[in-house]
């Protein structure tokens, strides 16, 4: 009746497991299962009841404070884990005698500043105090979690400290300045872009219309007498013969200005002046003796004047 029973409350994954070693609850020659035996074998495949097993959760025992970061530093779910570990521990025999200072070392790696310091305050009592004061794992587990649900419910569980919250803000406060120094230099690289855009465009707008056109063949050549008055219209402006005959002071060149309102800029090498005016040097006599002593004078053998620079 003990072997159905057993059988009976078994899952599929805990019948095969069992199944495998039938040869341990099986008595006589015919095999006939024994109920004393399975449940034997079912503790020990259960608890994996050996040496190692029992080391591994000393192990875990001394590795609380390694355990709670996990939970989220959840209190509750910290002591199940540990009175699991317990359990485990006395079902095979074994206790543990430093379960105290395992605590006490996990609850100190909390992020709550509020709940460390009245964890310290209870190890400060329980080192300090006499036997009256003494401290066991179990109270020990129950005042935390105690402490823990009452800040949680209170909504103090690892709030903010006065300077911690201090510091919140200056934190804050650097990262709005650094957004605005971010933004601002965004909107000035955009500013610049543009201004560049916009000065190149203008450059290239100056270039196109104050680019150099080549001049015309017939502004080599001085007009006909009878057209030295007249003026000709070229690239929408009109062009003036500059001379003296013609009322100017510039030596012959064709000009933008009238002859009447030259000032003679371009003789003396002023913009706008066109080339300057040369300067005239006359011989007002010159005598010249050919190879047969024949002389003529300077209105005979030059025409004009000489020119020079």
């Amino acid at each position: 009746m003990l072997y159905m029973c057993i059988m009976n409350s078994l899952s599929v994954e805990g019948k095969a497991k069992l199944n495998i070693n039938s040869q341990d609850y099986s008595l006589g020659p015919r095999g006939l299962p024994s109920g004393l035996c399975l449940f034997k074998i079912l503790v020990r495949e259960s608890y994996l009841d050996s040496n190692a097993t029992t080391g591994m959760i000393r192990e875990q025992l001394s590795e609380l404070d390694s355990f709670i970061p996990q939970v989220g530093h959840s209190i509750t779910q910290f002591n199940n884990h540990v009175k699991m570990l317990l359990k485990a521990l006395h079902a095979r025999g074994e206790k543990t005698m430093d379960l105290l200072t395992y605590l006490f070392k996990a609850y100190a790696v909390c992020k709550d500043e509020e709940f460390v310091k009245y964890i310290r305050d209870l190890q400060t009592k329980h080192e300090m105090g006499g036997r009256k004061q003494r401290l066991t794992s179990e109270v020990l587990m129950h005042q935390a979690e105690k402490k823990y649900k009452i800040m949680v419910t209170t909504k103090t569980w690892e709030a903010p400290t006065p300077a911690q919250e201090q510091l919140i803000a200056m934190q804050t406060t650097l990262d709005q300045m650094k957004q605005k120094l971010k933004d601002k230099k965004s909107v000035l690289k955009e500013k610049k872009r543009q201004s560049n855009e916009k000065n190149d465009s203008t450059k290239k707008g100056k270039k196109v219309k104050y680019e150099k056109k080549e001049l015309p063949a017939w502004m080599d050549k001085p007009p006909e007498t009878d057209k030295m008055h007249e003026p000709v219209m070229w690239n929408g402006k009109d062009w003036h013969w500059c001379c003296k005959e013609t009322g100017g002071k510039c030596l012959g060149a064709w000009r933008v200005h009238t002859p009447k309102m030259c000032k003679g800029a371009a003789g003396k090498g002023k913009v706008g002046g066109g080339g300057g005016q040369k300067k005239k040097i006359t011989l007002k006599q010159t005598v010249v003796e050919d190879d047969y002593g024949t002389e003529f004078d300077d209105e005979e053998m030059l025409e004009g004047g000489y020119f020079s620079d």
